[in-house]
């Protein structure tokens, strides 16, 4: 078994009982990913084992496999317990790579080396033990995952290193997960939000060929996907913002999105550049979102007098009627009716 030279805490809080103590346990061994279910923790670490040869020479590379550990934790009223152990080919990228679905366990890997075109993309579906059930593999060759997105019995993946595919995997029968349907199109999305049970926002960014038959980056991309035809999903909508330097926290951490379909609202931070990769705009973007559509309604910036530091805006959130910014100087409230600036308060 794999062990990592780390520890790892567990502590568990029952917080309708004021008296008891927590539950804290301590593991030889850390995690990379933590995920979590209403009734299980998930802890990820990635194992790479090297062929090392007794010999070794200057132009000797030696050869490796990677893997990803699983440790399973039920949770029970406060209490953690340790129940189980799994393993499965490659590594992922982040929480939303893992899921717990119908008593089993679903991950989405990465096996080979882009640079040696050897990756290859995969699903693997575990029990509630945590062995091997069922698996897709070989999707994508010579691309890596940028997102994965779990809904229900399908999953959502989107890969690249020239185009954008967007796979829909079908994983209602979990010994059998099949490949339903696959759009390709210019760019990438690394983060993947769900509107309803039929339509998908992607982030990410905008992407061309160059000259040399590479790939560059663009500006930031915003696209709808209809996936109502799952073997037939369509890129419904698609925003480019700024050019390439443009940046959003939301592309690498979900909890900069402010999202609500019943208020039909959404914002993120964002700092967006021009040609030449000259800075034009720091503060946040916010939409009128539906089910199947979005368009810009305001942007708010705390930037004045050219002073970025301190005014980012990091989060967004809404209540009732107004909308909350906040950047480390200050916080701004701005009515959701009327975008206008209701009131800010600076921070010391």
């Amino acid at each position: 078994n794999y062990i990592n030279s780390r520890y790892m805490y567990t502590i568990g809080i029952d917080l309708s009982d004021k008296v008891s103590k927590p539950d804290v346990d301590v593991y030889l061994g850390g995690s990379d990913t933590i995920y979590v279910s209403q009734e299980s923790l998930y802890a990820a670490i990635a194992d790479y084992s090297y062929d090392y040869r007794i010999e070794q020479t200057d132009t000797f590379s030696p050869e490796y496999s990677t893997s990803t550990v699983i440790y399973k934790f039920k949770l029970n009223d406060g209490n953690i317990v340790a129940a189980g152990q799994g393993q499965v080919p490659g590594t992922i990228i982040n929480q939303f790579s893992m899921d717990e679905h119908k008593n089993t366990f679903r991950i989405a890997t990465t096996t080979g080396d882009m640079w040696r075109d050897t990756s290859k993309n995969n699903i693997y579906i575990l029990d509630e033990n945590l062995n091997d059930l069922g698996k897709l593999e070989g999707l994508a060759e010579g691309e890596r995952i940028y997102s994965t997105r779990f809904a229900g019995d399908r999953v959502y993946m989107v890969t690249f290193r020239q185009v954008d595919p967007l796979f829909v995997i079908d994983t209602s029968n979990p010994k059998a997960p099949e490949l339903k349907g696959m759009l390709k199109i210019p760019g990438y999305s690394t983060y993947l939000h769900l509107v309803d049970e039929n339509h998908i926002l992607g982030f990410g960014y905008d992407t061309e060929e160059n000259q040399w038959g590479g790939t560059v980056t663009g500006g930031l991309k915003i696209s709808m996907f209809d996936v109502t035809n799952v073997s037939k999903p369509k890129e419904t909508f698609t925003e480019i913002i700024g050019k390439a330097g443009t940046y959003s926290e939301l592309l690498y951490n979900h909890k900069a999105l402010m999202f609500s379909l019943n208020k039909g609202i959404m914002a993120f931070p964002l700092s967006r550049t021009s040609d030449n990769y000259k800075s034009d705009f720091n503060g946040a973007y916010v939409y009128n979102v539906s089910n199947d559509s979005i368009s810009l309604k305001n942007t708010i910036s705390h930037v004045e007098s050219d002073i970025i530091y301190g005014n980012e805006i990091r989060r967004i959130i809404y209540m009732g009627d107004y909308l909350y910014t906040f950047s480390e100087n200050q916080m701004q409230v701005h009515s959701i009716s009327t975008n206008n600036k209701v009131s800010e308060l600076l921070i010391k």
